[in-house]
């Protein structure tokens, strides 16, 4: 397999000290690092090491504890809770090797938050530490703006974090370590990705990095450099910060979106431990109106950018699928609220699962359309862990526009360039060794085809705990596709039948009501000559 290509790149490092006085430097070296790289390192920004050290420990102590206690606060398509291993990158077909746990701000993270019980302070540490975080992220917001000429508050009021529709997030990263008995083939621990949100600001450990990037992207803009990758190290306490597409759409493509990954250790002097890193992402709030000043792309909202964003994940999605890459296992994801999880293809894992090449257009059209009323719970039972996975989505949730777009998450016609040269998933993260363990059975009765165990395939080391083989997941949805297709033809034909019956009664009825009417209007002609005819009798009665 051809090795990675690195080359030194300047990451810029800015300092956030004497803000107030200093901010049209600071706004001008923000501007500067967001046009040319994308990345930037802040320094002195009023965070101390110490609140940022506090914070690892409450996150190790949440990941430290028993996947059945995490799984108690499951992730949801409001991108709050906990997964495991339930991200695949189309850049890499294989799993990204870690778990995360997704915080909010707002009302999405009721009953989500663990319990003090568990973690002590737990709560109080996180809101206090976003806090902390937002105050930060408001200041780049200022300079940010002032750059692209808005007013200094353009973008801190649609980043209202105690607005009812805020979807900023802060989510937790727990790497699992690698084993050193490498066999010399890169694999990631987060694939090649870029961020779909408007700014994300990055904590990790000194020492943890792995983090790398690449300027240059699959887009109709002209901000493409090359595949050349640059390793980021940063000194203890500052601040890693990256553009995401949608200040990529807002600034007119001024600012760049790049891309990264977080590769895991292959290369002497790698660091293969477990790694943990802190990620804010910034996004405005759904009803927040996306266009730059230039007016360069058609008016957006938040909402319609993730919805024009979900298509372009669908249509390369499927650009992929028809060049012959095998994906392995099915479901994109980045660090962002992008990620699509099993839960987006109509599933709630509590311990998150990924799926195997479910179909596209299954999944596109026919599931939420047709089969989600009916398919609503499929249990898994592994020894005494029972893992109950409910669909209860209305939506998608939000995807990461990191696949071939405008920025306004709009689809171009440029194809997938070319295949990875290596498009087999490892061994140890292949999706075909899963086996289960007892039968899926469905909530309306029926009892899909159960899965043979392969014996002969060691079990996933991190997914272990699972022992589904998810591909079955997607013969128990279509089992459930067939049954509301065969009702809904029979309830058309019904609906059909009784339509064409109510039209011939209607009529049947008019033509009687237009009968009766001709009746009566007869006999009130048969009384008026009859009363006429009287009158006249009378009168000549009179007359003699």
């Amino acid at each position: 397999m051809e090795k990675t290509k690195y080359v030194e790149r300047d990451i810029p490092e800015i300092s956030l000290a004497n803000f107030e006085q200093r901010i049209d430097e600071i706004t001008a070296q923000l501007v500067s690092a967001a046009e040319n790289v994308g990345f930037f390192s802040i320094a002195d920004h009023g965070i101390s090491a110490d609140d940022i050290e506090t914070m690892f420990g409450t996150s190790e102590s949440f990941f430290s504890l028993p996947d059945e206690v995490k799984a108690t606060v499951p992730w949801n398509p409001q991108n709050v809770g906990w997964e495991k291993m339930s991200q695949v990158r189309p850049s890499t077909g294989a799993p990204d090797t870690k778990e995360s746990y997704q915080l909010q701000f707002g009302e999405n993270m009721k009953g989500l938050w663990m319990s003090d019980s568990h973690v002590p302070g737990f709560r109080e540490n996180c809101l206090a530490f976003m806090q902390r975080v937002q105050k930060v992220s408001e200041r780049l917001m200022i300079c940010f703006a002032r750059g692209l000429g808005f007013p200094d508050d353009f973008f801190l009021k649609v980043h209202d974090t105690t607005r009812p529709n805020s979807q900023s997030v802060m989510r937790l990263l727990h790497y699992y370590a690698t084993p050193e008995t490498n066999d010399g083939t890169i694999h990631h621990r987060a694939g090649a990705h870029a961020d779909w949100g408007f700014l994300t600001i990055l904590f990790q450990r000194e020492g943890q990095s792995g983090l790398e990037i690449c300027p240059g992207r699959d887009v109709v803009t002209e901000f493409a450099l090359g595949d050349k990758w640059t390793k980021v190290d940063l000194k203890a306490g500052d601040i890693i910060c990256n553009i995401g597409d949608l200040l990529m759409s807002w600034s007119d493509d001024r600012f760049k979106s790049t891309f990264h990954r977080v590769k895991a250790p292959c290369e002497p002097g790698d660091y293969y431990g477990e790694r943990y890193s802190i990620a804010f992402f910034n996004q405005p709030c759904k009803d927040a109106v996306i266009q730059g000043p230039k007016k360069k792309y058609p008016e957006v909202t938040g909402e319609q950018f993730t919805a024009n964003a979900m298509k372009t994940y669908f249509a390369a999605l499927k650009a992929k699928r028809e060049s012959g890459i095998p994906l392995g296992i099915y479901e994109a994801g980045q660090d962002d609220m992008g990620s699509l999880r099993a839960v987006g293809c109509g599933y709630h894992a509590c311990i998150c699962g990924t799926l195997r090449k479910p179909t596209l257009e299954f999944v596109r059209r026919h599931f939420y359309i047709q089969a989600r009323p009916l398919l609503q719970n499929i249990t898994l039972k592994k020894q005494a862990l029972d893992a109950s996975l409910n669909h209860h989505a209305t939506s998608f949730p939000y995807y990461s526009g990191h696949h071939p777009t405008n920025h306004q998450g709009q689809p171009t016609d440029k194809p997938v360039s070319k295949k990875p040269s290596n498009t087999t998933a490892p061994d140890h993260l292949r999706s075909d060794v899963y086996a289960t363990r007892g039968p899926l059975k469905t909530k309306f009765g029926s009892t899909p085809r159960t899965a043979r165990a392969n014996a002969s395939t060691p079990h996933l080391p991190y997914l272990s705990n699972m022992g589904v083989n998810f591909s079955k997941l997607e013969e128990t949805a279509d089992d459930a596709l067939g049954f509301g297709k065969t009702f809904a033809r029979s309830f058309g034909q019904n609906v059909q039948i009784a339509l064409w019956t109510s039209i011939v009664l209607m009529i049947f009825i008019s033509v009687a009501l237009a009968g009766i009417a001709v009746i009566l209007w007869r006999m009130l002609l048969i009384l008026e000559f009859v009363f006429s005819a009287y009158k006249r009798e009378m009168k000549r009665a009179k007359q003699k």
